[in-house]
């Protein structure tokens, strides 16, 4: 597929001013979600000479092989919300190398992608400077014009505050290496609501549903449709990289998650008034992206040769390469941790990994995520000067007592001792 094709028809950046994406485009368009069976057999190859078909049931058995470890898990498996997709890269018949996936509870239920999520808005703000053919924007100065628009509520709002005196690669740095949301808001922005999920979508990504910002819930949620011109350069040099976009109101009606279990939790905290709310919290106007399209990108990102889907997203080689360079990095320190102690917070696999074989012998590429009592990892790792490599997807939630939005979730009792564990059996199941 031509990615310069594909991109032009994905964009659409002519539409400005205020003017509505989605009427070219019909909200009839949003893709079905894909089911279970298809989305673990996709893009998978069947393991040639030398190389093991460890079983559809291969994840849960490892995991049952591993009491002291996983009871908890496999035992709570509904409540957690628990998933696992694991892609070992193998060779099929031919020689050529490729992936053989397993999975426990795929497409289960809704989970919360929280900051995992950022990968999709870093590769479309990629995309949507790609389509200019001037690889020099990247690195130029960014300009993020403030917005105020007009509701559907009869308010007007500023929807975009606004950024400056930074660069895209900077914003995709900050927001992957240590989980910036205002890094994530400026490539929102860039790429705009409707053209960041119509590019997912045609990129194959069909279960992105990219609804809102981060961390602005004094915002309206009409206020996600509206997208700010985006500039490169300074004064008369400076060029239009994007310019105002507004998403249909019935294109971003057709986003609303129509899946299992979007009721979250047994009650919640109303943000606004902080009183208890006696019903689930409803994530069905929430970002969504299965734990499959999660790994598709890192998988996209190392080697789009190993998907044998139908998945094309179409980086150059030059941001593919920029963002395997971020996602590979090691986070800094807090201000009074170490570069461990970051690794274990934004990489939450490899301190398990880290049991089984030293940290220079392996490569990690990885987006993590935390939000609302869920817990994600996608994560590319490659055991250096060998061919043993898989990429790994989870998510688990862990609300500690049913009460949504009062910031009591078990990460530390939980999460991050089931993630450390399982970087810890998948590295010594695949890597050595």
């Amino acid at each position: 597929m031509s990615g310069a094709l594909l991109l032009v028809g994905a964009l659409a950046l002519p539409h400005a001013h205020g003017r509505r994406a989605s009427e070219d485009n019909p909200a009839d368009a949003v893709p079905p979600m894909p089911d279970a069976a298809t989305d673990l057999r996709s893009g998978t190859c069947t393991p040639g000479p030398g190389y093991v078909d460890r079983g559809d049931d291969y994840i849960e058995r490892l995991l049952r092989s591993e009491p002291e470890r996983f009871a908890e898990i496999l035992d709570n498996a509904e409540s957690l919300r628990a998933q696992i997709l694991v892609s070992e890269v193998v060779r099929d018949v031919d020689g050529r190398p490729c992936i053989r996936s397993y999975g426990y509870r795929l497409n289960a239920e809704y989970f919360y992608p929280a900051s995992a999520i950022k990968t999709v808005a870093a590769t479309a703000s990629l995309l949507t400077f790609q389509a200019h053919d001037a690889p020099e924007l990247v690195t130029g100065p960014l300009y993020v014009r403030p917005r105020t628009a007009h509701l559907i509520t009869g308010e007007d709002a500023q929807t975009s505050v606004g950024r400056s005196s930074t660069t895209l690669a900077g914003e995709v740095e900050r927001t992957l290496i240590v989980s910036s949301n205002r890094g994530f808001n400026v490539l929102f922005d860039i790429a705009g609501m409707e053209q960041l999920n119509r590019m997912m979508w045609q990129a194959g990504l069909r279960s992105v549903r990219m609804q809102h910002r981060l961390e602005q819930g004094d915002l309206h949620m009409d206020a996600h449709r509206f997208a700010p011109e985006v500039r490169v350069g300074r004064g008369r040099a400076a060029r239009v990289v994007a310019p105002e976009r507004t998403a249909g109101v019935r294109f971003r009606n057709a986003l609303m998650l129509d899946m299992p279990r979007t009721g979250v939790g047994d009650a919640h905290i109303d943000s606004d008034t902080r009183q208890r709310v006696n019903h689930p919290l409803d994530f069905r106007r929430k970002n969504y992206i299965s734990l499959r399209d999660l790994q598709r990108i890192v998988l996209e990102v190392v080697d789009p040769t190993l998907d044998g889907s139908d998945v094309d997203l179409p980086l150059s080689d030059a941001n593919r390469a920029l963002l395997r360079d971020i996602m590979s990095r090691r986070p800094p320190p807090a201000r009074r941790g170490t570069v461990d102690d970051a690794e274990a917070r934004f990489e939450p696999l490899i301190p398990g990994i880290n049991r089984v074989l030293p940290r220079e012998s392996y490569e990690y590429v990885n987006k993590a995520g935390r939000a609302w009592g869920f817990h994600l990892e996608s994560a590319y790792v490659h055991r250096l000067g060998t061919e043993r490599a898989f990429f790994v997807a989870t998510t688990l939630y862990v609300d500690r007592d049913g009460l949504m939005n009062d910031n009591r979730a078990d990460y530390d009792r939980v999460s991050f001792p089931f993630m450390v564990n399982l970087g810890e059996v998948l590295a010594r199941e695949l890597l050595q």
